[in-house]
């Protein structure tokens, strides 16, 4: 039973191919007249390969499907995962500049300075400023 059914699709895919060649064979007697022709169609016996852009989008498509399913079933685009992983500054962090400077008088914090001077011995100097330690360090 099975036999018979392969041998009829071997002939279905015959006549498919048989019928993209004639069509070819138009096609290029067109292009070597220099008539305007439409672009010709793949052959559709034609084994397509699974490239490394298709596993790409495959993979894609997977990521998107399972982050939609964890929005439906928790809430959560990653269902409830709160891990190092999950967090977008583990991979751009962003430095802190919410409390670059003091509200009181206006000089950087002791954070800041340290980030903009590299933690230069030279230029370091403290002061006391609002309970905090304030100026370049």
């Amino acid at each position: 039973m099975g036999e018979c059914r392969y041998r009829d699709y071997r002939v279905k895919q015959e006549e498919l191919h048989k019928a993209w060649v004639e069509r070819k064979k138009i096609h290029d007697e067109k292009v070597a007249k220099g008539e305007p022709v439409e672009p010709l169609d793949r052959d559709p016996t034609e084994v397509r390969e699974v490239g490394a852009w298709d596993l790409v989008k495959i993979l894609f498509w997977t990521l998107v499907i399972a982050a939609l399913a964890g929005k439906f079933v928790t809430g959560s685009y990653t269902w409830e995962y709160q891990g190092k992983w999950a967090q977008l500054k583990t991979y751009m962090p962003v430095r802190n500049t919410r409390n670059a400077f003091c509200m009181e008088c206006s000089l950087l914090t002791l954070e800041a300075c340290r980030i903009l001077l590299g933690n230069l011995e030279a230029a370091c100097f403290q002061r006391e400023c609002c309970g905090s330690l304030m100026g370049p360090m």
